[in-house]
């Protein structure tokens, strides 16, 4: 298999989550290789070349973004929203383009992953004090710890990046990692707040989390609205299911939608999948669709096997 070869090949991706990929003998193992592996072969020629190539002499981070790209792109696939890799547009290159209800938008992917100090934060208050059982969960406002910043500093690049092109942006972010890290803080850096934490009319802006104020990209800032390039946000988390009869991977995804974009992404593109939505009532009035917990399974048949997800009641 092309692409377990070229994992092999590149000693960078030593002790990674690649590396499990095509060392682990667990069937796990093999079915999310399984889902990379078609997901490869879905792609043009040239295409599939650049992919191995990266695989092959990239560095191990640089890996695992191209791996997460070739999960997007398989969702918008069997999705139905006619993917395209790697286009080339107005002399930049985004990692997708997709169209929906007739319109096109780019798509770009990154894998975010919680910063490093607030890790070491939360190990280190957690050995001060046992007590503490999720030490690892500290999170604040200074730059180099809060989740909700990082996360939306790089949203901010990728909007101002491809602004130039002219056409809507997507942006898929996946979870990295699960220490303490989740959908909430996404959408504490897109809207300041969590529309939880909005209560269930929250207006925008959206109540601040006082402990979130590094995010709230999309917050009014002098009554203008910023950013209406990005249409979207996709929160996505490809993780490995508890069910050990069916082990492998399943993919939970959210869609965090501008309040007011240039071009809006129809609610009808990511079907039944989770949704933060916006009405203007005269205020811009957060409203949650779609079905909670909902995850879906690559399968065979090229179809997207959609279920409700529990920790008691995993499939």
């Amino acid at each position: 298999m092309q692409l377990s070869l070229a994992i092999q090949e590149n000693h960078a991706l030593r002790d990674t989550w690649s590396w499990w990929l095509v060392t682990s003998q667990s069937a796990a193992a093999e079915d999310t290789l399984r889902v990379l592996a078609g997901a490869l072969r879905r792609l043009s020629a040239s295409a599939q070349r650049s992919v191995l190539a990266k695989v092959r002499t990239g560095y191990s981070e640089h890996v695992e973004a191209t791996l997460h790209e070739l999960v997007a792109h398989e969702l918008l696939w069997r999705l139905h929203l006619a993917p395209e890799w790697e286009p080339r547009i107005a002399s930049l290159t985004p990692d997708l383009a997709f169209k929906a209800q007739g319109n096109s938008f780019l798509g770009d992917v990154f894998v975010a992953h919680s910063p490093t100090h607030a890790v070491d934060e939360g190990l280190a208050r957690y050995l001060n004090d046992p007590s503490l059982k999720e030490g690892w969960a500290y999170d604040s406002d200074a730059a180099p710890i809060s989740r909700a910043k990082k996360v939306a500093d790089r949203l901010q690049g990728k909007a101002e990046k491809y602004a130039a092109a002219g056409l809507p942006l997507v942006v898929f972010v996946f979870l990295g990692d699960h220490r303490a890290f989740d959908f909430a803080n996404v959408e504490q850096a897109i809207y300041g707040s969590s529309v939880q934490e909005g209560g269930p009319n929250g207006s925008m802006p959206l109540p601040a989390h006082q402990r979130m104020s590094g995010g709230g990209l999309l917050v009014p800032r002098d009554g203008s609205v910023p950013l209406r390039n990005l249409s979207a946000v996709v929160v996505c988390d490809w993780f490995d299911t508890l069910h050990r009869a069916c082990p492998g991977r399943r993919l939970a995804c959210m869609v965090l939608h501008h309040w007011a974009p240039s071009n809006p992404l129809s609610v009808s593109a990511f079907g039944a999948f989770p949704q933060v939505t916006w009405r203007s009532d005269p205020v811009w009035i957060a409203r949650v669709v779609g079905t909670a917990n909902l995850v879906g399974r690559f399968i065979d048949d090229d179809s997207l096997d959609l279920r409700t997800y529990a920790g008691d009641s995993p499939w």
